[in-house]
């Protein structure tokens, strides 16, 4: 059980990598290639987290570019409903 939740604190961690580093891309956004690439991660790690911030409705794409294969790819923002609710926690 022990493996278990490691690989759970893990993907955790990368997932909190990973929504700072499309948060700070701000309305620019981030493809899932880009942020393995600037957290020196492989895609195979970081695609599965993408999709959970996105089911989470933290993120939520924005539209497509290009990436370094050449194939079109989903860029990511933070979604509204995320900041929305980050405001009212702040009690703004």
């Amino acid at each position: 059980g022990l493996v278990g939740s490691e690989m759970c604190i893990r993907d955790s961690t990368i997932r909190r990598k990973v929504f700072d580093v499309i948060a700070n891309k701000g309305n620019f956004g981030a493809t899932a290639d880009e942020v393995a690439e600037l957290l020196a991660l492989s895609p195979f790690t970081v695609r599965p987290r993408v999709t959970e911030l996105y089911k989470q409705d933290k993120i939520e794409r924005k539209d497509k570019r290009k990436n370094a294969s050449n194939r079109s790819a989903f860029v990511y923002v933070v979604s509204k409903a995320h900041i929305n609710d980050m405001l009212t926690n702040k009690g703004v």
